[in-house]
């Protein structure tokens, strides 16, 4: 909600020195800053990049954002894998990690989940509304590989997005 009333006091407001928001043409700086917070990655882009509406291209930005900034808080030190796929009707995002420090056994030989790994934030909460706004759908946890998995499909069909925030 706090987000919602932010975009729309911009909207409302007649200043001219609003930053625009950030999209996936910022994805360099957003993958460095990663690399500075203590994490290793890489990036690879499938399909044809296209331009995007703005929901779309805002909400793959702050999913990708927020997966990262999992990734450094609770896996420090892991290796993150970014992968965007632009096909026809989505595109799809898949940010996995490796688990770095957290993938280790927990003292009763289990490995920690999503919830265990000191979590309580709605990092996960936020992106599936976001993927969900859009008609698309979002999927974060662990894998079978002790690794952690973030995948969304976000629609890029006729309108998709433009009233999202």
């Amino acid at each position: 909600l706090n987000e919602l009333r932010r975009v729309l006091g911009v909207l409302r407001s007649d200043r001219t020195d609003v930053a625009p928001q950030p999209g996936l043409e910022d994805l360099d700086e957003l993958l460095e800053s990663a690399r500075t917070g203590g994490v290793t990655v890489t990036c690879e882009i499938s399909g044809t990049p296209q331009p995007l509406p703005d929901g779309v291209n805002l909400s793959a930005y702050r999913i990708v954002q927020e997966a990262l900034s999992n990734a450094m808080r609770h896996a420090p030190g892991s290796a993150v894998q970014v992968k965007l796929h632009y096909g026809e009707a989505a595109l799809v995002i898949e940010v996995r990690n490796d688990g770095g420090a957290a993938a280790a056994p927990l003292k009763n030989g289990e490995r920690p989940t999503a919830a265990g790994l000191g979590g309580g934030g709605h990092g996960i909460i936020g992106m599936r509304e976001r993927a969900t706004m859009l008609g698309g759908h979002l999927r974060a946890g662990p894998t079978p590989d002790h690794e952690f998995l973030v995948t969304a499909a976000l629609p890029l069909g006729a309108g998709a997005g433009e009233d999202a925030p």
